[in-house]
């Protein structure tokens, strides 16, 4: 059980009891951010399959750029790029500000630090997300690397995928532990907690 502390909010709103999210809502939050991302990226799919269809019915069937970019695949192009900086920059403010993805606000979940204040931008966004990834990649890159110096051949590109795929999967075995209170990896490196919130 933790309670959310609102001392930062105006008014000085009195605590909320709140409680750890369970699995399947976590889950449902990440399948959901999956998919809000492939339909921000959605033009851009539309572009690009355009793009190969035309390059496919050509008799060379090879692309000539720009001459096969035309104007309707430039429009879905920039429609692409300007859905997926909305989508990106409202998944940062919404995450800064209240701890919710898109999927954790449709599941009523949020991120909050383990002494119930608000984690923001740096513990939500900066360290849950960009930090933790970036750790993820160097760790995976090194130890693909060294496997690749000991190992010889195109060996280090898959261990590094399999250690990349690893670490993911221990997040998704600590997320399963409540005794734990379903802390990740993320969760340690930012010192925070997913938690359910009480139904408006």
């Amino acid at each position: 059980m933790y309670s959310i502390q609102h001392a930062t909010l105006p008014n000085e709103q009195p605590a909320v009891e709140v409680r750890i999210a369970p699995l399947g809502r976590r889950v449902a939050a990440y399948l959901l951010n999956g998919l809000f991302s492939i339909l921000a990226c959605l033009p851009v799919l539309i572009g690009s399959v355009v793009l190969l269809a035309r390059s496919a019915s050509t008799s060379s069937g090879a692309l000539s750029y720009p001459s096969q970019i035309t104007p309707d695949i430039r429009n879905w192009f920039i429609i692409g790029l300007v859905c997926i900086l909305i989508y990106s920059a409202s998944q940062i403010w919404m995450m800064s500000r209240s701890g919710q993805s898109w999927g954790k606000r449709v599941m009523n979940i949020r991120v909050i630090k383990t002494d119930g204040t608000d984690a923001g931008f740096i513990g939500t966004v900066l360290l849950r997300e960009v930090v933790f990834s970036i750790c993820v990649s160097l760790v995976a890159g090194m130890v693909g690397l060294f496997a690749g110096l000991l190992l010889g051949g195109n060996t280090n590109g898959i261990i590094a995928n399999l250690v990349q795929s690893g670490l993911y999967l221990t997040c998704f075995v600590m997320a399963c532990e409540p005794k734990r209170d379903r802390r990740t990896l993320q969760d340690l490196l930012a010192d925070t907690v997913v938690v359910s919130l009480p139904k408006k």
